[in-house]
């Protein structure tokens, strides 16, 4: 090929990659790679079982009858091939994947481990593997491939070198990665499934962090046979799943004492993360932080241990931590006179009104330490105290050490 035409190649292979999020080589005629886009998966431990996988693709599928085809390999990897041919002489192909396009369960991994003969060692590492690669469902691939058609027959390289894409061929195999489990009984494995689940969620709730770790832990180790609702996307089915859990969490969150306002923000980010995951192992890793985070919420910012009263006095100071505050504004707002609100604050927080103002404006002050494009001074207007000699010395009081040594 001239410079121009490698230019070119070059410019597709990075649009393919940019579009399918899957990894995009270019193999020249001698099935050597010469250009590469994406991420490697496949962990040094395992390369040497899957170096040769490319190659054989090449060798197996039949080039003068399609120029796009879509491949499974023995391994039950999927692959999109598009030949290249210039001056009616082939010069390289372009291959897109591994993909998968059904949830890789535990028995059909053990199957093509057997099958291979590899080393029954190798099986938890295998099973990572092919959980991290994408799901990708018919109507995607479709999108993906009709989208390779349109930037081929469109470029340069097309009209200059008879670049042609006559069409697809699906080559598939019968042996799913995603067969149902016989012999086992639904119902068993769906009560199982839900329990499990309700423990999750109780220990959420609680703020429980060391349990929530253990049965994150414990959830691991069986893969129960998830609901697949879409049978054609099982990708969609998990991220489905996961949207349920995202508010299953949230809501668990709120009936653990958090105010809505800081439940709101994560569950957000999350959504928009599960949405955005591509593998099945992504998922699962998200899910897994999830639980995590939300327990922290309710760690830190959980009143349930609270009287209403005393539970609107927190909140009111929390929301205007930075705002001028004392016993008689507080005591307007949650509507009861000073003095009582006094004693119960003192009953139920366990400190006078006064130091708990300071307790959670030091603590907030605290987190704030980290930024170190924050001055001293900035961070005692941002907690609530005008006079930045009047936050050290509160500091020091409290620490033992000024804000300054606090950082060195």
């Amino acid at each position: 090929m001239i410079p121009a035409q490698v230019q070119q190649l070059d410019q597709l292979l990075k649009f393919t990659y940019t579009f399918s999020d899957m990894e995009t080589i270019y193999m020249d005629a001698n099935h050597k790679m010469v250009m590469a886009y994406g991420p490697m998966h496949i962990p040094e431990p395992l390369q040497y079982l899957f170096e040769a996988v490319r190659s054989n693709i090449l060798l197996q599928t039949d080039k003068n009858e399609y120029h796009i085809h879509v491949n499974t390999t023995t391994q039950q990897l999927l692959y999109i091939t598009v030949f290249l041919q210039l001056n009616d002489q082939e010069k390289g192909t372009m291959i897109v994947g591994p993909f998968l396009q059904t949830d890789p369960s535990m028995i059909q991994v053990q199957d093509i481990l057997f099958q291979h003969q590899w080393p029954l060692s190798l099986l938890s590492l295998i099973q990572q593997y092919y959980l991290s690669l994408p799901l990708i469902s018919n109507e995607k691939l479709n999108h993906i491939i009709e989208f390779i058609q349109y930037i081929f027959q469109h470029s340069s390289l097309s009209s200059k070198s008879h670049v042609t894409i006559e069409s697809k061929n699906y080559i598939t195999s019968n042996n799913s990665l995603s067969s149902p489990i016989e012999n086992i009984e639904k119902k068993h494995i769906v009560e199982e499934r839900y329990r499990n689940e309700n423990n999750l969620i109780g220990a959420v709730q609680q703020g429980n962090l060391s349990l929530v770790e253990q049965l994150l832990i414990k959830d691991d180790q069986p893969k129960y046979p998830l609901p697949d609702r879409f049978p054609n996307d099982p990708l969609r089915s998990r991220k489905n799943l996961s949207f349920v859990r995202n508010t299953l969490l949230r809501k668990a969150t709120e009936n653990g004492g958090v105010h809505p306002i800081y439940i709101d923000s994560i569950s957000e980010k999350f959504a928009i993360q599960i949405e955005k995951t591509t593998s099945i192992k992504q998922l699962e890793l998200l899910q897994d932080n999830m639980c995590l985070e939300y327990c922290k919420l309710v760690q830190q910012l959980s009143l349930s241990a609270y009287s209403p009263l005393i539970r609107k006095a927190l909140e009111y100071i929390r929301w205007h931590l930075t705002d001028e505050i004392t016993l008689a504004i507080v005591a307007h707002e949650v509507g009861i006179n000073k003095y009582e609100l006094s004693r119960s604050f003192k009953k139920e927080t366990g400190l006078t009104f006064p130091d708990y103002i300071h307790h959670i404006r030091l603590k907030e002050a605290l987190q704030l330490m980290n930024n170190e494009n924050l001055s001293i001074t900035d961070i005692s207007h941002m907690v609530g105290y005008n006079d930045v000699n009047y936050f050290i010395k509160v500091f020091k009081k409290h620490y033992e050490v000024t804000p300054h040594q606090y950082r060195q």
